[in-house]
C-alpha cells in the first residue's frame, strides 16, 4: 500500500512537494502514529528521513511553518477552510494541485 493512502486510512493528510512531504494531523499522539508508521515505510524502502528536517509541530499558533518555499499559517476563512497565506499571490502560471481537503 502506498504511504499516502495508508496515512489517509488513519485520518491523517499527507501534502506532497517532490521528495518532500507535510502530513497533517489533529493530534499529537496521531502526529506521533503519523512518524512511526512513515519511519517504518522509510526503512522498508530503505530510505531514510532527514534528522534536521523531520518534526512534529504545532501548527495551531500564530507563525505558521514553512514548507516548499511557501509559508502556511491556520488561517480561517469565511468557509471555515485553512489556507496557505502565499498560495492567493502566486503567478497564474505557478500550478498548485490540492491533494487533500483541509
Amino acid at each position: 500500500m502506498k504511504l499516502d493512502g495508508a496515512l489517509t486510512k488513519e485520518g491523517m493528510q499527507m501534502v506532497r512537494h517532490a521528495d518532500d512531504f507535510v502530513v497533517l494531523c489533529t493530534t499529537q499522539t496521531q502526529a506521533q502514529r503519523a512518524l512511526e508508521r512513515i519511519s517504518q515505510w522509510m526503512q522498508q524502502a530503505q530510505l531514510q528521513l532527514h534528522p534536521e528536517q523531520t518534526k512534529i509541530i504545532d501548527a495551531t499558533p500564530a507563525g505558521g511553518f514553512e514548507f516548499s518555499g511557501y509559508h502556511f499559517e491556520r488561517v480561517t476563512s469565511g468557509q471555515g477552510k485553512r489556507v496557505c497565506s502565499k498560495c492567493a499571490q502566486r503567478s497564474e502560471s505557478e500550478p498548485v494541485e490540492p491533494t487533500a481537503k483541509a
